[in-house]
């Protein structure tokens, strides 16, 4: 620790290397829990070349990653348990994506099966429960392209039509 002050705590290094923060326990499996404060947020912030990633360091036997509301339902509208916002820029042949999904199967037996996105409705209430829905408010080019340049359209209400973009 190289600073404390009003409540910021810095930790400094003098190279270029990772800097560490680890649960210690010799004994068990510890976690290492970071926790806002009252209505306060755990803000995680990259500067312009910077990232966050979450990588295995060994063969992951649970998921890498889980968000749950387990227990604390949601009980304001709008509120997701996932929320994404991008913004690109202007240049040139620039492709972004707000989610980006590269799966490697290595499965061999017919039963191996890889996923791309899979989405359970694990129970209902009896409420409308929509597994995809797909708003078009900002007059998107294409609704939905698949390989070989193949589309699915909805520009008319009412109208779904399938073909091939080929503007590319």
């Amino acid at each position: 620790i190289e600073n404390v002050t009003n409540g910021t705590i810095t930790f400094g290094r003098n190279d270029a290397g990772a800097l560490t923060l680890t649960a210690k326990d010799d004994d068990a499996n510890a976690t290492l829990t970071l926790l806002g404060g009252g209505t306060a947020n755990v803000s995680v912030n990259v500067d312009a070349n910077s990232e966050l990633d979450v990588t295995a360091s060994a063969a992951p036997t649970a998921d890498m990653v889980t968000i749950t509301n387990a227990g604390q339902g949601h009980a304001t509208t709008g509120v997701d348990n996932l929320a994404i916002a991008m913004v690109t820029t202007d240049g040139v042949d620039l492709t972004n994506s707000a989610v980006n999904v590269a799966v490697t199967s290595a499965g061999t037996a017919t039963t191996d099966i890889a996923r791309g996105l899979f989405l359970d409705l694990a129970s209902t209430a009896g409420g409308t429960d929509k597994a995809i829905e797909i708003e078009n408010t900002a007059a998107w080019d294409t609704d939905i392209e698949l390989q070989n340049d193949e589309v699915i359209e909805n520009v008319t209400n009412g109208t779904i039509t399938f073909g091939r973009n080929d503007a590319g």
